[in-house]
């Protein structure tokens, strides 16, 4: 693993959701691969979070003895359709997905708007050199 500062936010999110799918339901305090891990636990807490908050994962209060509560954290459904529905070389990786998806759609609008401004200004070209009278 890196160390966390160089770990980007999107990378932490699909780490946390793989280690929900692979590991089935996690606890904050008691989370063997956060013992581990070079990653903080604040980090994968926030990162936990941010999944409940996208519907990727959700959390519950459990019991484990009369005075004491622990935080269980799962995957849902759409979690795992999520890393499914990547294609093959961001497999296990859907927030990296949605981060290229996004970065595709700017690209694409941008060179889009390039586009018809050459094909207006050769429009206007053309029209020109067509009205222009020999001389």
């Amino acid at each position: 693993m890196t160390s966390q500062r160089s770990i980007k936010a999107v990378n932490l999110l699909d780490i946390a959701l793989n280690e929900l799918k692979d590991s089935g339901p996690f606890a904050d305090e008691t989370s063997q691969q956060l013992k581990n891990s070079e990653i903080d636990k604040k980090l994968i807490a926030r990162a936990w979070q941010h999944l409940e908050k996208d519907g990727l994962a959700y959390t519950e209060k459990k019991q484990d003895s009369p005075n004491h509560f622990t935080n269980r954290i799962y995957i849902t459904l759409e979690g795992i359709l999520a890393i499914e529905a990547c294609p093959s070389i961001y497999k296990g990786r859907p927030y990296k997905w949605k981060e290229v998806k996004a970065n595709l759609a700017t690209t694409w609008k941008v060179a889009s708007l390039i586009a018809v401004i050459i094909n207006a200004l050769i429009i206007i070209i053309f029209t020109y050199l067509t009205y222009i009278k020999p001389t």
